[in-house]
């Protein structure tokens, strides 16, 4: 293993051999790329109307980006727009910054851990993705499959997976949901099984597709939060297609206290921000489950960066009743670093596990899992 702990120290060394890589000249040009694109950015947003989360805000107008990208450019630039504001976490808190790889025992996970860090200061430095490795080839290979598996029925669609089926209201399966399962698979068998019975909280349930998933380990009920109206009545569609009865929609998003915000919708995402933007309330982990008499035994979070903060307003319940966390941390350099510890110190049993639940892009769709 080549570091206990990702620290400043171990940022730079990373940088300086992306930049031996990439033949930049020192860390002060990237400092300056920062800051210009920064300057560009804004002069773009005042002409959009100051509508945008900070993250894009900060990256918006990016440097040309040759074609022949895998997948559509527009995927590539907002990669690239979150792994500038990873890098610019780094930068910006050089001097607290630490992550402690003993959290993980798992050696692959480490090592996982540490190419991630990788990736993101490449690809913010770069107009590309690092080179494709076999295992990543190997997995398009999976994933083109799975597609392949999908069929349009009656004005919906079916994936057929494992002596299941899967119905959608619009043709959108995506990798993490129905091939890598979200990561319940990694669970102990014993920890799946005492699922069983309990609620699940599901923030950032898209149009409900998590729900099918989660499903099959037999929960109370599943509490699916979701802020945008379109996606909520996706929601409402698939608990119909499926025939769910223990799935409720929840038009809220979550947060660390209780409020209303703006929502800001952005192709397939959606972002709170204090800009323009439709008004949805946001609520606590917490008080939603002590208003509902809840006895939650998986969270699920992958809410576009405003993970810590809905991770800080379900402080009581994952006290009292230590769920399993399935968090997504690859939006921000502030999930991935600070998301860790905080845990740790709330529930120092914890067992942690870090997941790369899309094998085709080097940064999306890493998640903490804890148990």
């Amino acid at each position: 293993m080549q570091s206990e702990v990702v620290d400043l120290a171990y940022v730079l060394s990373v940088i300086r051999a992306v930049l031996e890589l990439k033949e930049k000249e020192n860390l002060e040009e990237i400092k300056q790329e920062i800051k210009d694109k920064e300057r560009r950015s804004k002069r773009l947003l005042r002409k959009l109307g100051g509508v945008a989360p900070d993250f894009i805000v900060n990256n918006l107008s990016l440097s040309s980006v040759p074609s022949g990208q895998d997948g559509d450019l527009a995927d590539f630039r907002y990669n690239k727009m979150v792994c500038l504001n990873f890098l610019a976490y780094c930068l910006e808190n050089a001097g607290n910054l630490r992550f402690d790889l003993a959290f993980f025992e798992n050696e692959a996970d480490r090592k996982l851990l540490l190419e991630h860090l990788w990736n993101n200061i490449y690809i913010a430095l770069s107009s590309g993705y690092p080179q494709k490795t076999k295992t990543s080839l190997e997995y398009r290979r999976k994933y083109a499959a799975l597609r392949r598996r999908i069929q349009k029925r009656s004005g919906a669609y079916v994936l057929e997976a494992e002596n299941r089926a899967y119905t959608l209201p619009i043709h959108h399966f995506e990798e993490v949901v129905f091939f890598h399962k979200y990561g319940v698979d990694a669970l102990p068998g014993a920890v799946k099984e005492n699922l069983a019975g309990k609620d699940f909280i599901d923030a950032g349930a898209y149009i409900g597709d998590t729900a099918l998933i989660f499903n099959e380990l037999q929960p109370k009920r599943i509490y699916a939060f979701e802020p945008s109206a379109a996606n909520h009545v996706f929601i409402e569609k698939t608990v119909k297609l499926n025939k769910l009865t223990n799935v409720e929609p929840v038009r809220a998003a979550l947060g660390n206290r209780e409020c209303v915000s703006n929502l800001f919708l952005w192709e397939n995402a959606s972002f709170l921000t204090n800009g323009e933007g439709e008004g949805v309330p946001v609520t606590t982990i917490d008080s939603f489950r002590e208003k509902n008499g809840l006895d939650v035994g998986l969270i699920k979070m992958d809410i576009e960066g405003s993970e810590l903060y809905a991770i800080q307003g379900a402080e009581e319940t994952i006290k009292a009743s230590k769920p399993v966390l399935i968090i997504s941390v690859y939006h921000s350099g502030r999930d991935f670093f600070e998301i860790p510890p905080l845990l740790k110190r709330w529930m120092p049993t914890y067992n942690f596990r870090f997941l790369s639940l899309n094998q085709a892009v080097p940064i999306l769709e890493r998640v903490l899992l804890a148990y």
